[in-house]
């Protein structure tokens, strides 16, 4: 049986065919000799290990089924000394169409001469936390394999589906608004997919503070960033309730995509605008670990709850943090990450907001779509973003807010407001969540309906 998070995002794969929406990559610089026949052999070693990685998904009876792909990993060599061909086959790579229903859905590059190795994978058998168990499973094959020492067997744990409480269903209907969209002014409203990125690091002093204020407050870097992100939002939105959206993993064991979607809903009401900063964020805080206790699969309750969207904007932690290495020994070579999804220059969302944590920085990126908002835009958001996470933690939220008010000017001054179309996830949601009980052809003609 499929997830209902692979059935969700299978259905969308398999309707927007040739268009790379749910390819995940990351890249390992390589130092030292590495011998490339034996770690094709360990990748393949690594593919009967987790069987997962296997997966493909196929339509059969106008339902969708799961099979496993009985091919073998080829890694990619590309050898040449030109670091701008390098760039070029490399994006090239990262934007490579993946067929779900016929190949072996992890695919890997050699860039020799610059030492690069680059790993792409569909969406659909991993997440950002089992990369990590990818390379930590590949350095132990690999070095049984070099040094000539028995392969460890692992036994892999059921990852049953969890029925969630009567309870749990009752705390999102009670906290969820019916239109989950953000309302922002962009430059210009469309379906297109295409990307920019923005980059920019809290590190230094900076940095300092932040981790000050986290340890006097008892407070989470995740929870920290979110209230303030939401803040930005209110601001520059100006809307009192909003819903955001991150991604929230709970299996640590095996390979494969096990994470959810978890809705993020806030009401920025008279009593939070009075609240100052400090209180503000721990009020967040509260609300945080509550929905972290009633984590539910998002294609199952939008069958259960009614809504009319899916949030537009997420927060997305990077699966690294500080207490992850980010490098793994293979033989005698040494392969270094940032531990950062590089991913493919196509977004889904208007807005998404990324954070990587390290031991002396946090790094962080805005993704959004490309004819949404210009770099101006972007960098005022970022620059706002620093303001209100390292201002006075005792001025009220209202005064924040008076405080700001020129800056939320610029920003929104001369763009139009973002135009709510019919949220063709939210249609791959309702129907992922009533596996196996759907119909292909059924989901085709009403997204067929809305182009």
């Amino acid at each position: 049986m499929l997830s209902y998070s692979q059935v969700r995002i299978a259905l969308l794969h398999l309707y927007y065919k040739n268009i790379p929406i749910y390819n995940i990559s990351f890249d390992l610089n390589v130092e030292g000799d590495i011998n490339i026949k034996l770690l094709e052999k360990s990748l393949n070693y690594l593919l009967y290990r987790f069987p997962d990685l296997k997966t493909n998904v196929e339509i059969k009876n106008d339902t969708l089924v799961k099979k496993y792909n009985d091919g073998k990993i080829k890694i990619n060599v590309y050898d040449n000394e030109n670091i701008e061909e390098n760039q070029i086959k490399e994006k090239m790579f990262n934007n490579t169409y993946l067929d779900i229903e016929q190949e072996l859905l992890v695919k890997v590059l050699y860039l020799k001469k610059v030492n690069k190795i680059v790993f792409l994978f569909s969406d659909i058998i991993i997440d950002g936390v089992a990369i990590i168990l990818f390379c930590n499973n590949l350095a132990d094959i690999y070095n049984s394999l070099y040094y000539k020492i028995p392969i460890t067997n692992v036994f892999l744990k059921d990852n049953p589906s969890i029925i969630p409480s009567e309870n749990t269903i009752d705390f999102w209907k009670d906290i969820l608004p019916n239109d989950c969209t953000t309302y922002l002014k962009v430059k210009e409203n469309n379906d297109s997919f295409e990307e920019d990125r923005v980059r920019f690091s809290i590190e230094g002093g900076e940095y300092n503070s932040v981790k000050l204020f986290l340890k006097l407050n008892s407070v989470t870097l995740f929870n920290y960033f979110t209230s303030i992100f939401l803040l930005v939002l209110h601001l520059i939105s100006g809307q009192n309730e909003l819903t955001i959206d991150t991604v929230m993993g709970t299996n640590t064991d095996n390979i494969g995509l096990y994470n959810n979607t978890v809705l993020i809903p806030l009401t920025f009401s008279e009593k939070v605008l009075n609240l100052s900063k400090r209180d503000y964020i721990k009020y967040v805080e509260t609300l945080l670990n509550t929905i972290k206790n009633n984590i539910i699969s998002l294609e199952y309750l939008t069958n259960k709850v009614e809504l009319n969207s899916l949030p537009n904007i997420r927060i997305h932690f990077e699966y690294a943090n500080k207490n992850i290495d980010r490098y793994i020994d293979l033989g005698k070579a040494k392969l270094s990450s940032n531990s950062t999804e590089n991913t493919v220059n196509t977004i889904r969302q208007l807005l998404i907001f990324n954070i990587c944590e390290f031991d002396n920085k946090v790094e962080c990126y805005f993704s959004y779509k490309k004819d949404a908002f210009n770099l101006d835009n972007i960098n005022a958001i970022i620059k706002l973003f620093k303001s209100l996470l390292l201002g006075d933690n005792n001025t009220t939220i209202h005064k924040i807010i008076d405080t700001e008010l020129e800056t939320i000017e610029n920003i929104t001054e001369n763009y139009v407001l973002y135009k709510n179309n019919i949220d063709k996830r939210l249609i791959s949601y309702k129907l992922a969540g009533k596996y196996p009980d759907i119909k292909i052809s059924d989901f085709k003609k009403q997204l067929d309906r809305l182009n």
